[in-house]
């Protein structure tokens, strides 16, 4: 089996062997020219990333489901703004219009819960200005201001989190240990044992993942077999099909399709060509506020 040496592929593939979750933006990596990230995977940011040398102003920014909240940051010329995004529930393009780079955090599914309580539910595929949802958001935006590189951004976003950080409550455990659950078995556990297991109702453990992620946990689920599935197809591109929906849990072939529609808009077999992740056009897509 031919097997595509690329590091950020399998750092991906190994934590999701490990039984952990890292999710992957294929289409922020091909926009521009520069693309510069860097893994963090604890409990709280998956990746800090920055895209560079790209044609905002003609071109939309490709995004598939993860399940994960973000922060974004844009410099266009002096002025400095910062979003927050919830991910989509379906592939979707992003559009920002004339900026110079954008700075990203890439929080854990359900983690911003530990920055600000607010539901996102109302928000999702609806990007709104940080400072709507995040009392702290205009400091660290003002801090990201004064950074001149990458390397600069991520250390003082990584400063800033930790001081800003709320203390855990009963909601933020109990999602953190669902979706924990959800990454061991690849998005292969069922809602009524992780109500039996906690104690909690299937219908209160569904209201807290719609809340604080945006999304029911079936939904997150199927969105975590997916992002296995494009691993397995980009890092093993002459895999079988069949055997890729095997491996991530499915029934078969024609069940793996359906969510790959739902989810990615294309069949299994265009995902494995990635050519599903080109740039978008700023025509129907999500647009980010001016």
């Amino acid at each position: 089996m031919e097997q595509v040496k690329n590091d950020g592929l399998w750092q991906r593939t190994a934590i999701f062997s490990e039984a952990g979750y890292i999710p992957w933006q294929p289409g922020f990596e091909r926009f521009g020219a520069e693309y510069h990230h860097q893994f963090v995977h604890d409990d709280i940011v998956a990746d800090f990333y920055e895209i560079d040398g790209a044609d905002f102003t003609h071109y939309a920014l490709p995004t598939i489901p993860d399940g994960c909240t973000d922060f974004m940051f844009t410099k266009c010329g002096d002025v400095f703004r910062g979003y927050i995004s919830t991910g989509v529930r379906a592939k979707k393009d992003f559009y920002f219009g004339e900026i110079e780079y954008l700075f990203g955090i890439r929080f854990m599914p359900g983690a911003t819960c530990l920055f600000f309580r607010n539901p996102i539910r109302e928000i999702v595929e609806r990007p709104v200005y940080m400072e709507d949802l995040f009392a702290e958001g205009d400091s660290l935006l003002s801090r990201l201001t004064a950074t001149s590189s990458f390397e600069e951004r991520v250390a003082v976003a990584t400063k800033f989190l930790q001081a800003a950080r709320l203390q855990e409550d009963g909601q933020s455990k109990l999602l953190g240990y669902c979706t924990k659950r959800m990454y061991q078995t690849r998005g292969n556990e069922k809602l009524s044992v992780l109500a039996e297991d906690t104690g909690y109702t299937d219908r209160y453990i569904r209201n807290l993942f719609t809340d604080y992620i945006g999304i029911s946990p079936k939904s997150f689920c199927q969105m975590l077999r997916l992002q296995y599935v494009l691993l397995l197809l980009a890092q093993h591109p002459y895999m079988n099909l069949e055997a890729a929906a095997a491996f991530a849990g499915y029934d078969d072939l024609s069940h793996m399709n359906r969510d790959c529609r739902r989810y990615m808009g294309c069949s299994s077999r265009r995902v494995r060509a990635q050519d599903f992740c080109q740039r978008g056009s700023k025509d129907g897509s999500i647009m980010f506020p001016c």
